[in-house]
């Protein structure tokens, strides 16, 4: 069973880490409201946000996370590659589609509608949310903490890190 409890935070963690946006993050309305509501603010127009998520990325001077324990890369894939939608007609060009997902994603949210994440869209809100709360830190993000992500049981000595402190977990310089 995994609990979870939505909290605002700051973005960077020890050793100035992030953590990539989990699952329930990209469930939460809260937090896809922050994020699109924020997207929206920025001075770029849709069409410029595909460089813009490419110079972040290049940019930052962070070290991401995913599950509180694994140093990764960010896989910049899920906006190159345009997954396969059947609402849209297969005459229209891929980077066309993506400008589309941005178009939407740039619109602010009126108070009265319930945000959520498509399911062929989940990989792009990672990672675009992921990249705007690494690029913006003084922003207080709705992050959902996950309370129990059962990678490791407790009396799971591997699972310690060297100064014997399980959490937070991060990776060594």
């Amino acid at each position: 069973m995994c609990n979870s409890k939505t909290t605002y935070l700051n973005a960077f963690g020890p050793n100035n880490t992030v953590s990539v946006v989990n699952d329930a993050e990209i469930g939460s309305p809260e937090f896809v409201r922050a994020v699109r509501n924020f997207s929206s603010s920025l001075p770029i127009k849709p069409s410029d946000c595909l460089d813009y998520a490419h110079a972040l990325n290049r940019d930052l001077e962070v070290r991401f996370i995913q599950d509180g324990v694994r140093l990764i890369h960010l896989d910049m894939s899920p906006l190159e590659i345009d997954i396969e939608d059947a609402d849209l007609l297969e005459a229209c060009k891929a980077e066309e589609r993506i400008r589309d997902w941005f178009r939407t994603i740039m619109k602010p949210l009126p108070s009265h509608v319930t945000p959520y994440v498509r399911l062929e869209a989940k990989e792009r809100f990672r990672l675009w949310s992921t990249l705007l709360i690494a690029g913006f830190p003084d922003i207080e993000w709705p992050r959902t903490i996950i309370s129990n992500d059962n990678h490791f049981a407790a009396n799971d000595t591997c699972g310690l890190a060297k100064d014997k402190t399980r959490f937070p977990r991060t990776p060594s310089p």
